[in-house]
């Protein structure tokens, strides 16, 4: 998420919030920023649909209740009688296991049966219980591969749920063909950049600490 140290210099905020709510928006929903535009390509939550509370706030990926609608809809046309919810601690987790129990009545479905955390897939490998399990995953099983490292076997044949995407042509082209130098109007470009490439510039101002290499400014950005 990118925003500008002024707010007086700060006219629109774009960028990410992870999905969870609960502590960012109290950071960026604050009275100091509430009537700035916002614009967030993967903030997921559900509860950021309200706008009455976030009227300045959008977003270009649908909330969390369409893949709840879309696990209900999955676990309809396979005629499972039974279902477990396993979510990850956070808004996220909890949020989306909340729509899905909520749509599942809706639809007149049985109440979903018992919760679990994420652990699941270790505990069903040493349980000697691979293959036992059926598993539909969110958008976090179906576009990162950390949440299913050295547990594949486990996880195999899951039904994953992915928002549809798209590649915009000439994007990739442009965004890696940017340097320090030709896009000094982006003014948090040099913070991302020692971020990219873990190095620290020679500006006044540089909050990169972790590290004492130096950037060269040569490099390629990657998408």
């Amino acid at each position: 998420m990118a925003a500008g140290t002024d707010k007086k210099k700060c006219n629109y905020l774009a960028g990410k919030l992870n999905g969870e709510v609960k502590k960012t928006s109290e950071d960026l929903f604050s009275e100091e920023l509430e009537l700035i535009p916002q614009i967030s390509y993967a903030s997921t939550a559900p509860e950021l649909s309200d706008d009455r509370r976030y009227d300045f706030f959008s977003r270009v990926v649908p909330p969390d209740s369409f893949q709840a609608q879309a696990m209900v809809d999955i676990v309809k046309a396979l005629g499972w009688n039974y279902v477990s919810t396993l979510a990850s601690e956070g808004n996220y987790g909890e949020k989306g296991v909340e729509s899905f129990m909520q749509i599942s009545r809706e639809a007149g479905n049985q109440e979903p049966g018992a919760r679990a955390g994420l652990q699941v897939l270790a505990a069903a490998k040493r349980a000697d219980q691979v293959g036992h399990f059926l598993w539909v995953g969110s958008d976090t099983w179906g576009s990162k591969v950390s949440p299913l490292l050295q547990q594949e076997d486990v996880a195999e044949g899951a039904i994953t749920i992915l928002p549809k995407r798209a590649t915009i042509e000439g994007f990739d082209t442009y965004f890696t063909s940017r340097t320090l130098e030709n896009n000094r109007r982006n003014v948090w470009f040099a913070e991302y950049w020692e971020e990219n490439f873990n190095c620290k510039l020679t500006i006044t101002g540089s909050k990169k600490e972790d590290t004492d290499r130096k950037c060269t400014g040569i490099g390629m950005m990657s998408t």
